[in-house]
């Protein structure tokens, strides 16, 4: 826990220093008794990287935007990724029946994704989601999943530590930038090669391809 911790104050301070749009959006974290408080009428458990990450923020406020953890996606509140995941579910469920009739369906219906145990802690759009997956027991760690209507349900992050880690990593060597518009506004890009390489070598556990 101490390397995801790390990663997350370094993503912080390289938001600080580079895209302080994007830091002043993180809202600040909440406390266990809060998270489990949100987490009461979801029907399975998540690990406790989850509990680190939204002790450490509670996701980004939208003030426009640009204001991103990472290029593209935006981090989603606990109440927000509450609401997103009852907005969600019958989607998913359409999508996963249709599914369980290739031969994906063995890993899906064992994975707690059929019963929608899973979370969007990030989104792309309304049809594009990076989710953690739930589980009926407790556990330290789980698979962060993409979730995309149009490209299916993948292990995209071995889990959370790696996932912050993929990301801090990104920063640190540039394959996460600032881009600099004529007007002097300032946007997160991305070397889309270098990333999936960083993604690939921090997850290999990983079945997802860009």
């Amino acid at each position: 826990m101490l390397e995801f911790q790390r990663n997350l104050d370094f993503i912080s301070e390289w938001l600080r220093n580079n895209q302080p749009n994007s830091y002043d959006a993180l809202q600040p974290g909440l406390d266990r008794s809060e998270i489990d408080y949100f987490l009461e009428p979801v029907p399975f458990l998540l690990p406790e990287e989850f509990y680190q990450l939204y002790q450490w923020r509670d996701g980004t406020l939208f003030l426009d935007d640009t204001s991103r953890l990472f290029p593209g996606y935006r981090f989603n509140s606990i109440r927000d990724a509450l609401d997103l995941r009852l907005e969600i579910s019958e989607i998913v469920e359409d999508w996963l029946l249709d599914k369980m009739r290739n031969e994906d369906g063995f890993w899906i219906e064992h994975s707690g994704v059929y019963n929608n145990y899973f979370l969007p802690i990030f989104s792309l759009d309304h049809e594009d989601h990076i989710c953690i997956l739930g589980k009926e027991n407790k556990d330290e760690i789980s698979p962060i999943l993409s979730v995309f209507f149009e490209g299916g349900v993948h292990i995209k992050y071995d889990n959370l530590n790696s996932m912050m880690k993929t990301i801090a990593v990104c920063y640190e060597i540039g394959a996460y930038y600032n881009f600099e518009h004529p007007d002097g506004h300032k946007e997160l890009y991305y070397d889309e090669n270098l990333v999936e390489e960083i993604r690939a070598q921090y997850n290999p556990g990983s079945d997802f391809v860009s």
